[in-house]
């Protein structure tokens, strides 16, 4: 992955993530949901903290 732009590098990580959340909920188990709230919860934090 390459861009230009930082911010168009983080909406491709936002993509990127999304779908690492999806395949979480897909897994429907136990341990996969809450690894995917720990996720869910730090990609937010990183995420948002790249866009400001």
């Amino acid at each position: 992955m390459a861009a230009r732009d930082l911010r168009l590098l983080v909406a491709y990580l936002v993509l990127v993530s999304v779908g690492t959340l999806l395949a979480g909920i897909g897994m429907r188990s136990p341990q996969a949901v809450s690894a995917l709230l720990y996720y869910l919860i730090h990609t937010t934090l990183i995420t948002g903290g790249c866009f400001c």
